[in-house]
């Protein structure tokens, strides 16, 4: 039997379809496409970071460089003539050395903080550092970056007293002045001072540079301001702050100082306490002995002796004994009609060889005076009648120079230095009843200077006599003991 006829036999499409199925499956190559959309986006994202980052980097180094310039350039402004060329010089000096990823320039702005006679003080700069170099005006881009310094002048176991400036108002810078205390020819440092207590009425307003003030020895409160509970002070302390150098006691810097209210009473205790330099004791210092108390190695200061010969109730000579005994003398245009007295300060004009012979008398050789000429100060003369051994000589009215009271040796300061305090001067012209009686504003220090007290200060005017040694300075042979600390400070 014949099979019957079925067709054709089917054909598939099973190798086809398992083709398919296979690379549509098939994953290899994918990650191609992606790369090859999110590279450019990765590539512009790093570029990106790259350039902030090198932008951020160049800002920091800017800001170091403009930080270290300011400080460089800040701890120049010692408050002297040259001072912003100095700090300009400084800066450079400073900048020259650094190297940079790129040119870069500088520009220095000085803020005044005195204006004297003899020209502007500066005592903050602020520094911009910008990309480019001078000769395209500094850069014009906006990379840029500033800093701000303050210098200020500080001191350590100095007396908490300051003393307005006697030089503000006459032209001449007290730096000018100290630096000719032993120049050749010069009378600059043996002017003699009349300091007169802060009040409300004395000294005359117009005359506000012989003007002397506590200062609060706690230095500058929160927020930059002055203290207001003064009352709280320890009289005591202060006082004895005032008698000696105080260890713990430290003042100034780039803050400035705080002057204490006016006070009748403190104006005494002043006089008290700077008087047991001399061999006087009074008021609290009646009964005490050693320590702050102990007088300097020469106190001769034309006084006799009280009752019975008794050094410690000693008293200013009067009648035919004052010209038995006498201490340094005064400018003589202190005692002429008008004069120096409204001013305070002298001319340096004193009668050094009467005071030798009266006080050295035939024991003492010829005195030490300088190649020019002139009279030596009195501070000098002090130090010679020391180093002459001339201390041991009575004048004819009984008086030596050797403490004859208190006989305790000062154990903080050298024995020819205890009449030296280091004061804090502060340009202060219009304070007189101001900020000198408020004690509400710190005022920012001229300098620090070392002043040679000539006489007892005058317990019932509160008048100090002295003579400017020298402007102290951070590591010079300072004669007093107190510690001078320049600071400067960032941000002000």
């Amino acid at each position: 039997m014949r099979p019957r006829d079925s067709g054709p036999a089917p054909t598939t499409k099973r190798g086809f379809t398992s083709s398919a199925s296979g690379f549509g499956g098939d994953r290899r190559g994918a990650v191609l496409v992606y790369v090859a959309i999110l590279l450019p986006i990765l590539v512009g994202m790093f570029v990106i970071a790259v350039g902030f980052s090198q932008g951020f980097w160049k800002q920091a180094e800017y800001q170091r460089a403009a930080d270290s310039l300011a400080r460089a350039a800040a701890a120049e402004l010692d408050g002297r003539i040259d001072a912003e060329s100095r700090a300009a010089a400084a800066a450079n000096a400073l900048g020259g050395s650094v190297r940079f990823t790129q040119p870069v320039c500088w520009l220095l702005s000085f803020h005044v903080l005195y204006s004297e006679s003899w020209g502007d003080i500066a005592r903050s700069v602020t520094v911009e550092v910008r990309a480019g170099s001078a000769g395209d005006a500094c850069g014009s881009g906006p990379l840029r970056a500033t800093a701000t310094a303050q210098f200020g002048p500080g001191v350590c176991r100095a007396a908490p007293l300051m003393v307005c400036n006697p030089y503000e108002a006459n032209g001449a810078s007290i730096f000018d002045v100290a630096a000719q205390s032993f120049a050749p020819g010069s009378q600059g440092g043996m002017r003699q001072w009349r300091l007169r207590p802060a009040s409300s009425s004395s000294p005359d307003p117009s005359s506000p540079w012989a003007v002397y003030g506590l200062l609060d020895p706690r230095g500058v409160g929160g927020e930059g301001l002055c203290r207001t509970d003064s009352e709280s002070i320890d009289t005591n302390m202060l006082m004895d702050g005032v008698a000696g150098q105080s260890p713990n006691m430290c003042l100034g810097g780039a803050f400035g100082v705080c002057p204490l209210p006016y006070s009748d009473t403190r104006n005494q205790a002043v006089a008290d306490a700077l008087n047991v330099r001399f061999d006087i004791a009074a008021g609290a210092y009646a009964n005490r002995t050693g320590g702050v108390v102990a007088p300097a190695i020469n106190v001769r200061k034309g006084y006799v002796p009280g009752q019975n010969g008794n050094w410690c109730a000693a008293a200013p000579a009067t009648g035919a004994q004052a010209a038995q005994v006498m201490g340094l003398q005064r400018d003589r245009c202190y005692t002429s009609s008008g004069g120096c007295n409204a001013s305070g300060v002298g001319n340096g004009d004193w009668d050094e060889q009467r005071y030798e012979a009266l006080n050295w008398q035939a024991s003492a050789s010829p005195p030490t005076t300088p190649a020019n000429g002139a009279a030596n100060s009195r501070y000098q003369t002090y130090l010679n009648e020391i180093s002459g051994g001339y201390t041991s000589v009575a004048s004819p009215g009984g008086e030596p120079g050797a403490p004859q009271c208190n006989r305790s040796p000062y154990a903080g300061v050298p024995a020819d230095a205890r009449r030296i305090v280091t004061v804090a001067v502060v340009d202060c012209q219009g304070a007189v009843g101001g900020v000198l009686t408020s004690g509400a504003a710190p005022l920012p220090v001229l300098a620090f200077a070392d002043l040679f007290l000539t006489e007892p200060a005058d317990p019932s005017t509160g008048e100090i006599w002295g003579e400017l040694v020298r402007v102290a300075q951070p590591g010079s042979e300072n004669p007093s003991p107190a510690l001078i600390h320049d600071t400067v400070v960032m941000g002000k």
